[in-house]
């Protein structure tokens, strides 16, 4: 008898939203074939891992189970369960037999025969199983076994005899295969590529389950030029703390030696009030980063930092110790610039406003210990020694609508002991004031609001000799329009510019009426000096120009796919070089259209760089993408960057290469009149839907060579 098909509706009643429901209504016929399809309906969702879902009461005249009828179940999707017969037992026992097949969205598993077990809590599974979530009629990939069991319990499952079959060829055998809620130890998928200066690259990751809270990854890591590197990742994770030790060990046939590198970092919190953060790094030498980046991974630190950061916070006051030492790991690097290590420095600082005041005071108190790996080096001696420096700042800040007016007063002490040396001390005050005016207009559209929002920063700070001063942390801050209000022209405390100067600026705004949200920014300023500067970093520098360089900031951000950012000086006076850095971006408005990058970068006397990068789709299933880099004043490129991805339902295929300047063999470390020295990777990533990467992960470096790529 051909059975009668009834498909329940979308959202069943509350009243057999439940299985306890149904062992109420024990007894009755139609409640029976309810039991069936729960046990179905729970056989599925242990399939794919997913919550169990809530019965719907189907009927039918016979025990088969409706061919054409999903079942549904709340926030998980769509489940659909076929079979020849369904046969359920008063004990709640429960089987489909004959071509059983389950799908949800792209996911199937299609067997012989499927059984439930209520006293074991066992879903098992037998006869010509197949499992893949490959969406399409006829799947690029399987697995197949004879038999899987589900324990319900654990929330594990059993395969056996497992092949993996893609384009209908059996490629891997396993003779068990485990799959688990938990996570599970076991390889993981292979890394293969080539490079110019390691050969060819194969990297088969082991994967620990330590404990719920800890797991290692080793990794033999083979390079045809220069043998085996052991890697070792470790993990942790408590409530409060967490942290990752990494470490890689290679007997190099190219270096003729051992080489090794070390990496630790710990983190930890305890709510607002302390945080940690211990990081250490090594590296067994200064080539280390450059021969064995890793594939496509790419260091350009030129001191590795090893250092012990915590902050601590109470009742409004804010300690910090910091403690810090670098590695050289860049042979281009010159020995005489390396930084100063922190060993240790500690500070304290409080903000706070009386009630009811608009007065703002800032207390500050820090004292530093600085080292130098060298005391010596071709004639430059590097002194060590203590520094003390304390800081107090009121300002009164008024605000109203088109209005600010803001004056500041700030003091600064600041004491050096030096090594073997005199004891040095230096007192400024700083004043300044910083007022501006809001001019809006709602423009005729109606979408946007214009603003011309014009500033004055004035500041006075008087001259005092800092000659004898050490040049512990401090370096000349780069002129931008950022830095027209900043209080110190130099990034550190070794050196407090004498000012005596008048900012003027003007902002220019669209912005969107309903969020506020700025879409268009044009801003200009230029300091006015009244007297020349001698503080300087070298001894007896003097800048005597009236003003300084025109600055400028240009942003352009019309909606979330189109923006424009701009940062240029220029017609600069002593103090500022003319330079300019600007970026163009341009992301499809959905799904997988065209991403697009520009930039250029210059800087008077020293480089001039230019560089672009896109992502293109060719058709439905190829994407095109590409990136390079040159330095336009040294004639040479930086990097060049190219590959070609193919999609489908069920796995892609990505190949891509890069050559990068990897070395300049020059005193001066300009890439113009430089031996360069480049390194060339070649590799791909086959991902298969479901199962993981073969291959070498280009995910990562294609979002840093094409920005946007991956969020498209």
């Amino acid at each position: 008898m051909k059975p009668a098909r009834f498909c329940p509706p979308q959202a069943p009643s509350r009243r057999m939203a439940g299985f306890w429901r149904v062992r109420r209504m024990a007894g009755f016929w139609r409640v029976r074939r309810m039991a069936v399809f729960w046990a179905a309906r729970r056989m599925a969702a242990l399939w794919f891992a997913l919550a169990v879902f809530g019965p719907h009461a189907m009927a039918a005249d016979a025990a088969d189970v409706p061919a054409d009828c999903p079942l549904r179940g709340a926030g998980n999707g769509e489940v659909k369960i076929t079979a020849e017969r369904a046969i359920a037992r008063r004990d709640g026992a429960a089987s489909l037999q004959g071509n059983v097949q389950i799908e949800r969205g792209g996911d199937k598993v299609r067997a012989d025969r499927v059984v439930h077990n209520p006293d074991t809590q066992r879903v098992r599974a037998q006869g010509n199983v197949m499992y893949s979530n490959c969406g399409a009629p006829d799947p690029v990939w399987f697995m197949s076994a004879n038999e899987l069991t589900l324990d319900i319990a654990e929330g594990s499952g059993l395969a056996k005899d497992v092949w993996l079959h893609v384009a209908g060829v059996p490629v891997f055998y396993l003779p068990r295969y485990r799959v688990s809620r938990e996570r599970k130890s076991g390889l993981l998928t292979p890394k293969i590529g080539r490079s110019s200066d390691s050969g060819e690259e194969f990297a088969l990751p082991l994967y620990l389950n330590l404990a719920p809270n800890h797991d290692a990854v080793l990794t033999p890591h083979y390079y045809s030029e220069r043998g085996v590197q052991l890697n070792a990742k470790y993990r942790y994770l408590y409530p409060n703390d967490r942290g990752v030790l990494k470490a890689a060990w290679l007997d190099d046939d190219e270096y003729d030696g051992e080489r090794h590198f070390i990496s630790f970092n710990h983190r930890a919190g305890f709510g607002d009030y302390f945080s940690l953060d211990a990081n250490w790094q090594q590296v067994s030498d200064k080539e280390y980063l450059q021969d064995l980046p890793g594939g496509f991974d790419i260091f350009s630190e030129s001191y590795l930092r090893s250092a012990l950061d915590s902050a601590w916070s109470w009742r409004g006051w804010q300690f910090r110790f910091l403690t810090e030492k670098l590695q050289r790991a860049d042979d281009s690097a010159p020995r005489n610039r390396r930084p100063y290590e922190k060993r240790p420095a500690f500070s304290v600082a409080r903000h706070f406003s009386p009630p009811g005041s608009r007065l703002n005071f800032h207390l500050h108190s820090g004292v530093t210990q600085f080292a130098h790996k060298y005391e010596l080096i071709g004639g430059e001696s590097f002194a060590r020694g203590n520094r003390f420096h304390n800081r107090a700042a009121v300002n009164w800040a008024y605000h109203r609508a088109g209005f600010h007016f803001t004056p500041a007063l700030a003091l600064n002490h600041t004491q050096y002991k030096i090594h073997r040396g005199a004891t040095l001390k230096r007192t400024l005050p700083a004043y300044s004031l910083r007022t501006g005016l809001v001019f809006g207009k709602n423009l005729s559209a109606g979408r946007y609001r214009h603003t011309i929002e014009p500033e004055l920063f004035y500041l006075n700070i008087p001259r005092r000799s800092q000659d004898d001063i050490p040049l512990f942390d401090t370096d000349e801050a780069e002129f931008r329009f950022s830095r027209l209000f900043d209080e110190n022209r130099f990034n550190g405390l070794d050196r407090i510019g004498d000012a005596d100067r008048l900012t003027l600026a003007l902002t220019s705004r669209l912005l969107h009426r309903k969020s506020g949200r700025e879409a268009l920014r044009l801003s200009l300023g230029r300091a006015f000096y009244f007297r020349d500067r001698r503080v300087h970093l070298a001894a007896g520098g003097r800048s005597d120009d009236s003003h300084s360089g025109m600055a400028g900031e240009f942003a352009l951000n019309l909606n979330d796919k189109l923006r424009l950012a701009s940062s240029l000086v220029w017609d600069t006076g002593g103090d500022a070089r003319s330079r300019h850095t600007t970026s163009l971006s341009l992301r499809a408005r959905r799904g997988r259209g065209p991403v697009a990058n520009l930039f250029h970068r210059y800087r008077e006397s020293d480089f001039e760089q230019a560089g672009a990068s896109f992502g293109l789709p060719l058709g439905e299933r190829w994407d095109l993408f590409a990136s390079a880099s040159r330095d336009l004043r040294g004639d040479a490129g930086l990097h060049t960057f190219g590959g070609v991805e193919y999609r489908s339902c069920c796995w892609s295929l990505r190949l891509a290469a890069q050559r990068r300047l990897k070395d300049v063999d020059n005193p001066g470390g300009a890439i113009s009149g430089g031996d360069l020295d480049y390194d060339t990777f070649v590799g791909f990533q086959f991902s298969i839907r479901g199962l993981g990467d073969i291959g070498d992960s280009i995910a990562d470096l294609l979002e840093q060579r094409v920005p946007g790529y991956g969020a498209r």
